[in-house]
């Protein structure tokens, strides 16, 4: 099978646990693969130059500014661009149905990007349900003349100007890190968040440039209009308790056992009281 005229970019920041699994993966989707990494201290650049990859450093500043940097260096070959996260990885039938995907826009361009939905694994396990349950899809797959970046508390918002498709076929993303890495990871992402809505309470939280409600992502727009006006808004201690009854209860997340309820209470209560913990820190000091 002849590969894909895409160009991948892969993230990475000490991703010896993960990035072997990643790279093997694409191997037969593209022949134009850049990591940009943001000076790693293990072994990671040593197991990606086993690849035949393009690598880049730039120092880390969040993942929407990492990508933003990507979009705007990277000597990229291709019109169409697949974003992966180091601890993602592709399987035959997806690598089948982006080489077809792209195939027909390059006869008939009738798209500009595509949600890619994901299985997700947590501690060796598929979640199916809960907050899992719809494959989490991202605009990841897109025409890079019609993509833009956008950054919400130090994530990356993906918007892309013009019609939208998703894929059938699914990534995998497993983290291959010990649990105490993601545990940190997310003390971060709390910190991040809290200090987003402080700013949005003060009034002083930027819009995201680009997203409107002309843009043809119009459920993403719907989505972050909803997290601005009433969901970042809520009293203390309602976001966690709502988004773990949700999860677990009424999108079935009990039917993944034992791992699933870890992950919906680690990441749908524990994280979110852990917002809402660093916000009261956050304000506590500005009014002193």
């Amino acid at each position: 099978m002849n590969k894909a005229l895409v160009s991948l970019v892969i993230l990475t920041f000490n991703e010896e646990a993960n990035i072997r699994w990643c790279l093997e993966s694409t191997q037969e989707l593209s022949d134009e693969i850049f990591i940009v990494d943001s000076f790693s201290t293990d072994r990671t650049l040593d197991i990606a130059a086993e690849y035949p990859v393009r690598i880049y450093q730039n120092p880390w500043t969040t993942y929407a500014g990492q990508r933003q940097w990507a979009l705007a260096n990277l000597p990229f070959s291709y019109e169409w661009l697949l974003f992966l996260d180091a601890d993602e990885r592709l399987t035959p039938m997806i690598i089948q149905e982006v080489s077809r995907v792209l195939g027909e826009q390059q006869k008939n361009p009738t798209k500009c990007g595509y949600y890619v939905p994901r299985d997700f694994y947590f501690l060796g396990k598929h979640l199916r349900w809960g907050y899992c349950r719809n494959g989490l899809p991202e605009l990841r797959l897109s025409h890079r003349h019609h993509l833009r970046i956008g950054k919400r508390a130090g994530h990356e918002i993906y918007m892309v100007e013009g019609p939208i498709g998703q894929l059938k076929e699914r990534l995998i993303h497993e983290d291959h890190k010990p649990l105490s890495a993601w545990i940190d990871r997310h003390n971060h992402y709390a910190v991040a968040n809290a200090d987003y809505i402080v700013r949005l309470r003060q009034g002083k939280a930027d819009p995201i440039e680009g997203l409107n409600r002309e843009s043809s992502d119009y459920y993403l727009y719907v989505k972050e209009l909803f997290r601005r006006k009433v969901w970042n808004r809520l009293p203390i201690g309602f976001r966690p308790t709502i988004r773990f009854v949700l999860s677990y209860f009424f999108c079935l997340g009990f039917l993944d056992g034992l791992s699933g309820f870890l992950y919906i209470f680690l990441h749908e209560y524990w994280f979110q009281w852990l917002i809402d913990a660093n916000y009261l820190e956050l304000r506590r000091k500005l009014n002193k």
